[in-house]
């Protein structure tokens, strides 16, 4: 049971991510691992993070993304599970 003094942690969710250029097409997909991370390999530009879990909870934002040249980016999303 969570509570307002001890929140539960964060659980990792199980999805595909999705990157979107700005036209809205797919230029890249990926499945997260059982931890909730996931890796792309991007030119360097401007995306959309979509993540795609197939049911109705958890619903996770599009998350805007600039990807420059020569270090990695990083993008944490973090998802409503829906439970309050």
């Amino acid at each position: 049971m969570e509570r307002p003094d001890q929140p539960c942690p964060p659980r990792p969710v199980s999805a595909r991510v999705d990157a979107e250029d700005g036209s809205g097409r797919t230029v890249a997909s990926t499945q997260t691992d059982q931890a909730g991370r996931y890796s792309l390999a991007l030119a360097p530009g401007n995306y959309t993070l979509v993540v795609v879990t197939g049911t109705a909870f958890p619903r996770c934002p599009p998350t805007a993304v600039t990807v420059r040249s020569g270090a990695p980016t990083r993008a944490d999303i973090g998802c409503d599970t829906g439970i309050r």
